[in-house]
């Protein structure tokens, strides 16, 4: 995520960040600059790290993949209230073909198809000692404008 988006205050009626806050070193920064160039709202998807205890894979194979998020990411609904968001569940259908951590949820043979292992970060090598410490998201603060 850039420090600073080149685009001026309010250039966009929306902006979006999809499966992408956990990767940033910077969450409140990051969500700020969404902010700052949308008019109306800013909505992005992310994992409920509380999710990671329901999820057969994390659960019962990689416990490590959610505890580690968990040192990455605010709770969701902390997350929620510290940008006045709404939290809307979004079903992982059966066939989903994104390569993210719960999408293979219903074929788990995905999950050992080397084609698809390089497309999720989780299963890069080393993918833990590339994140660096950062400031969590509940710093965050509404702007005033609708979040989803």
């Amino acid at each position: 995520m850039a420090k600073q988006l080149p685009f001026a205050d309010h250039s966009f009626h929306a902006s979006l960040a999809v499966l992408a806050i956990h990767h940033w070193c910077d969450v409140p920064g990051g969500l700020a600059e969404m902010q700052r160039v949308a008019r109306r709202r800013i909505m992005f998807l992310t994992w409920d790290t509380a999710a990671g205890n329901s999820l057969w894979l994390t659960a019962h194979y990689f416990p490590e993949i959610t505890a580690f998020d968990s040192t990455r990411l605010d709770p969701i609904d902390e997350l929620a209230d510290a940008l006045g968001a709404k939290i809307i569940p979004v079903p992982v259908p059966r066939d989903c073909q994104d390569g993210f951590l719960a999408a293979f949820w219903a074929r788990p043979e995905e999950y050992l198809d080397p084609r698809r292992r390089p497309g999720n970060v989780r299963f890069c090598a080393n993918s833990a000692a590339s994140y660096r410490e950062r400031p969590r998201a509940s710093g965050a603060r509404s702007s005033g404008r609708r979040l989803v």
